[in-house]
């Protein structure tokens, strides 16, 4: 696998986590 695409599944796999830290946060409130 080359530098480009381990960078953009790395984008993907934070872009998800932030999303799920999100959600969670609000269901805490």
């Amino acid at each position: 696998m080359d530098q480009k695409t381990l960078a953009i599944n790395e984008e993907k796999q934070s872009a998800i986590l932030y999303q799920v830290i999100i959600i969670g946060e609000i269901e805490l409130i």
